[in-house]
């Protein structure tokens, strides 16, 4: 299966899923990152490769997935921590600081 699969596979299996599940899956894992797209210097993840990114692009497009803030809890229960500072709140940073964060499937209606 290809990485968008995968992701939609595991979000229809419980509606949230961090991004430390999401470099489990073969060929997300990268070089790159997912910036927040309003503030500077807010990194939602670190290590997504090019297809990665494209795979959540085309979720959030094709079905309504969206990012959203969780506790830094969820990702030292899923084994993978970022040694970035944490954000403390929706701001621009001078540094780089993380934002723990999970993609969630839209309500069903």
């Amino acid at each position: 299966m290809d990485i968008e699969t995968e992701i939609l596979k595991l979000l229809r299996e419980r509606n949230h899923v961090s991004f430390a599940e999401l470099n489990r899956i073969p060929g997300f894992d990268g070089e790159g990152s997912i910036s927040h797209p309003r503030y500077n210097n807010i990194l939602i993840w670190h290590r997504v490769s090019e297809e990665g990114y494209h795979a959540i692009n085309n979720l959030m497009g094709n079905y309504g997935v969206a990012i959203t803030p969780c506790e830094q809890l969820v990702y030292i229960i899923d084994g993978l921590v970022p040694n970035i500072p944490i954000a403390k709140s929706a701001r621009s940073y001078a540094k780089p600081r993380w934002l723990p964060c999970v993609l969630v499937l839209p309500e069903a209606k």
